[in-house]
This record gives structure tokens, sequence and C-alpha cells, in this order.
């Protein structure tokens, strides 16, 4: 009888051992993709890195790590590594074993300026699309080279970064959302429209949320301006958003967003379970009215997933960066 309970102690001691060496390797979901849109330019020319991991992945002295088999996770784990820029902001923005559901970046090429038409202001904003970009470098050696003309041409990278440190029975996600904008100038025609830039994050799952800080940075070669960053709307279980001015306009100088840094914490209590997946958002909306309207801005949660809307003006565009398959 002992023996034979010695023999169940043993058996129980050993499946213990490898329910653990399983937890440690967690399974985000075999469905996790990154994709990045732009609902106003469909054929926008994206310059894009997007990195998921469908097994554990973490942060280990200053290094992405997995003890994952899987060939498609250890080539993502690196090429992060290897992009030096990359590895520092991750190194920057979260502590060490934190482990990642997902990182995109993306980087778009922005025609922007305004001409006076019948008597009237007219502002205009584009994404370039993909032939325009092979135009602009099949005139260039292959190379992205900007002439200077009657409108300015700039550059937004939008990065977004997902931790989890959710467990078997919840949902424990950090989201880190960046917006960089370069190259813009700052002369007459040339220079971005005024008004408010939004941000959102948006999910589905019926999630909870905090934020956990905003901050924004300006273009300055004296010193840095900083400005506010503040919420313009929010859903509970659904999303939230922050509005700024992505200019800035001084006595003798106009400064323009050169970093925008949101950040929200996802969680949940108790999984859903039975398959369900979900998606996690990051949402980009630029607008460049003439005159600066009052704009609002609006989380509608009424459907499948929510969306996330300004009015006030139809001047305007956006970018998206999305995870797909998350279960919860």
């Amino acid at each position: 009888m002992k023996k034979t309970i010695s023999i169940i102690l043993m058996f129980l001691l050993v499946l213990q051992i490898n329910v653990l060496a399983d937890q440690r390797l967690v399974k985000n979901g075999d469905d996790l993709k990154l994709s990045i849109v732009s609902e106003e330019f469909p054929d926008a020319y994206i310059e894009q890195n997007l990195f998921v991991f469908n097994e554990d992945v973490k942060l280990v002295n200053g290094k992405l790590e997995s003890d994952t088999k899987d060939t498609s996770v250890l080539k993502a784990v690196e090429e992060v590594n290897n992009s030096s820029e990359m590895i520092k902001e991750i190194r920057n923005s979260f502590e060490e074993n934190t482990s990642f559901l997902g990182i995109a970046e993306a980087t778009i090429y922005v025609k922007e300026g305004y001409e006076f038409v019948n008597n009237q202001y007219v502002y205009n904003s584009k994404i370039l699309s993909k032939s325009e970009i092979e135009e602009i470098k099949s005139q260039n050696n292959g190379i992205i080279i900007w002439e200077t003309d009657e409108q300015s041409k700039s550059k937004l990278t939008l990065k977004l970064m997902i931790s989890n440190n959710s467990e078997s029975t919840n949902v424990d996600l950090t989201c880190k959302g960046i917006a960089s904008w370069s190259g813009l100038s700052t002369v007459g025609s040339q220079g971005p429209a005024g008004g408010d830039d939004f941000m959102a994050f948006l999910w589905g799952g019926e999630f909870d949320f905090r934020t956990t800080g905003q901050t924004i940075k300006y273009s300055d070669p004296i010193g840095q301006k900083n400005d506010e960053i503040s919420t313009s709307s929010s859903a509970a279980n659904a999303g939230v958003s922050w509005s700024f001015t992505e200019i800035l306009g001084m006595t003798d100088q106009d400064f323009y967003a050169t970093n925008v840094t949101v950040n929200a914490k996802l969680t949940k209590n108790t999984l859903t379970g039975n398959g369900n997946t979900t998606s996690v958002a990051l949402q980009y909306v630029h607008t460049y009215p003439v005159i600066i309207p009052n704009l609002t801005a609006d989380i509608n949660d009424s459907g499948t997933f929510p969306i996330f809307s300004v009015s006030g003006t139809k001047s305007q565009w956006n970018l998206q960066a999305i995870l797909t398959g998350y279960k919860y």
C-alpha cells in the first residue's frame, strides 16, 4: 500500500514539474497577427517591422530571450535584438523579465501644405502611395530624397508595444504607443497644419483599463519644449484616447511634436475562455483644417469592435496598428 502511494506521489510530482515547465513557455495564441492600415489611403507606402510572439518572450539582461524552439519566434527575437534603436526603446520602457505579445513599427511619408485657391486658403495632406515613393526612388538611385517645393514633406513613425503579464486565469496587458514626426518645415506654406491630433487605444474582450502616463516633446533647437496631453474620450472596457497640439505657435518659430507617448494597462480578472480571441489597436488621427475648429473625439463600442472617430472637420486621416488573435 505504501509503495502504491509513493508511486502515485512521484507521478503527481512529475506531472506538477511538467505543468510548471509548460507554464514557463506560455502560449500566447497560434493566430496572433499584426497589421498596419490607413483607411483613407489604402495604397499608402508603409515601411513596417512587425513582430508577434506566439510563445513566451522576455526581456532578460536588456535583450529579448525565449526558450521556445519555434524558429519564427526566435527569428523575430533576433531581429529585435539586432535593432539598436528598438531594443533601446524596449529597455527604456519595460522592466526586466517583462513578457511580450507583439511589437509593431510603421513609418509613412506625408506631404502637406496650403494653397491660395479662389481667394481662400486650402490645406492638403496625404500619405504618399507606393507608386509615388517608387517614382522618387527611381530618380534618386533607390533612395527616398525630398525635393523642396511648395509643400512640406515629412515622416510619421508609429510604434505599438504590448507586454503580457497574464496568467492562466486572467488578462494583464501593458500597451505603449509612440508617435514621432520628423522632417517638417515650419516656414510659410510648407508648415504643418495647426489643430489637434489624436491617439487612441482600442480593444475587445471587455478589459478594464487604467492609463499610466502620457508625455509629449516638441522640436526645439535650443531647449526641449513640452506641452500637455489630455484624455479626449474613453469608453469603459473598450478604449481611451488623447488629444494634443501637433504644432506650437511661438513668437519667432513654430515647434512640432517629435515624440508623443501614451500608455494603458488592460486587465480582466477571469478569462472568458472557449477559444475566444480579440484585438488591441493603436490609432493615430491627424487633422489639418485651415480654420482650427472645435473637435470632438468619440469611442463607439456598440459593435463587435470599438470605433474611434473625430468630428468637427473632414480634413483628417488615420493610421492604425492592430494586434489580432489574442486569446482571452
